[in-house]
């Protein structure tokens, strides 16, 4: 009787598992449901879609707004380059034909298949090349340590996932193949340092037509000012020390940070910082107060040069390439 009782029960809990099984695993439950439709134990649902539905979609997005464009009838056209940066023209994508003419980021979309960018410029306006791959960029670690050109590579169909010396360095690299001046910069703080947020990387951009260095935070998707005027590394940090006024503006409004893999090398998770951080401008400028109290610039010998005489120890025990120099240098030989 106890055998009977034993087998009973074993076969209601089997049953209940399995139930259990069919109801939350959904790749068992698709197999069985393609049997029983290969078999034809069960009827096909035929859907009232289907990918032959779906058609290519394109974006044009510069500074913080994106729209879409529509496609054009035009005999003469070119195929779309496989390299990131390409001149205004007619392209053909997706079997569609588009009108690019305007410096900027451009998005083709061809939903469930595959994804395409490319960045218009004809050497007219940088802080429109800056905010096309300002778009691009978001900060995170999954394309830290990539090669300029891995990085390029993504970047004709992805976003890009790194962290500022990422995107600083890609920058200097693309900016030069686009002959426009740039430099490695570097910021630190002489707070009480830690093992996470002690500095920053960003770069500067020499202006035609501003005549002077401007200072670009791809990290972050900012540039500053001053009563109008656009902000030098020197200048913002400057500013910061002495009236902390300056304005904040951005390149684009793209997603600020990756939070699902801001991790480091020992795999911690970062996102609850770093989502901290940018969330909001107020906690943005709180954490440029830290950060970004030595202006460090670039030098020919790859140092980098800052000229704050009071805590030169403190800076230059921080790392070796970190070297001193007067601040009537520091400004002729980086300013003038």
């Amino acid at each position: 009787m106890n055998k009977k009782i034993l087998i009973v029960t074993s076969i209601f809990v089997l049953g209940i598992l399995f139930y259990y099984f069919i109801e939350t695993e959904q790749s068992f439950r698709s197999d069985v449901r393609d049997t029983l439709i290969d078999t034809g134990l069960k009827q096909d649902f035929e859907r009232p879609y289907s990918t032959l539905d779906d058609h290519p979609i394109a974006y044009y997005a510069i500074n913080e707004e994106i729209s879409e464009i529509t496609s054009i009838n035009q005999e003469t056209y070119e195929l779309l380059p496989q390299t990131l940066i390409i001149p205004s023209g007619n392209y053909m994508i997706y079997d569609n034909i588009y009108q690019l003419d305007e410096e900027g980021l451009y998005r083709f979309i061809l939903p469930g298949v595959e994804n395409s960018q490319r960045i218009v410029y004809n050497g007219n306006d940088v802080e429109k090349l800056l905010s096309a791959i300002s778009w691009i960029y978001t900060h995170g670690n999954s394309d830290s340590g990539k090669s300029i050109e891995l990085l390029n590579q993504k970047a004709m169909n992805s976003k890009i996932f790194g962290i500022c010396t990422t995107i600083s360095k890609w920058l200097i690299q693309t900016l030069e193949e686009q002959n426009v001046s740039s430099r490695l910069v570097q910021t630190m703080t002489l707070d009480d340092w830690n093992t996470y947020n002690n500095g920053h990387t960003m770069i500067e951009v020499y202006r035609d037509d501003l005549q002077k260095w401007v200072l670009y935070d791809l990290d972050n998707n900012a540039f500053f000012t001053e009563n109008g005027n656009y902000l030098s590394l020197i200048e913002f940090t400057d500013n910061i020390k002495n009236k902390n006024n300056y304005k904040i503006h951005y390149l684009s409004s793209d997603a600020k940070i990756d939070i699902s893999n801001f991790k480091s090398k020992n795999s911690y998770d970062y996102s609850f910082f770093a989502e901290s951080i940018y969330s909001n401008e107020d906690s943005l400028r709180n954490w440029y107060s830290r950060i970004a109290q030595v202006s460090l610039i670039q030098n020919e010998n790859l140092d980098f040069n800052f000229s704050d005489e009071e805590n030169k120890i403190k800076i230059e025990n921080f790392a070796p390439n970190y070297k001193f120099i007067e601040r009537d240098y520091f400004m002729t030989k980086f300013y003038e």
